[in-house]
């Protein structure tokens, strides 16, 4: 069974590069993203620590 984990962060659009950063260094500590969600819920599965690198790519309609 796959260890879940739910964290909450509110991050303004502006604030990108901070968000990959947080989301980079939960990599680093072997969160690994497998679910964003809305409103600042992101959902992590719990493993060995990586090194992974995230980037955000916003689109319009």
């Amino acid at each position: 069974m796959k260890n879940l984990i739910v964290k909450r962060k509110w991050f303004w659009a502006w604030q990108d590069e901070k968000e990959e950063q947080w989301l980079n260094a939960m990599s680093k500590q072997g969160y690994h993203l497998i679910s964003p969600g809305s409103f600042g819920r992101y959902e992590f599965e719990q493993g060995e620590p990586k090194n992974y690198v995230y980037r955000l790519d916003f689109m319009s309609d």
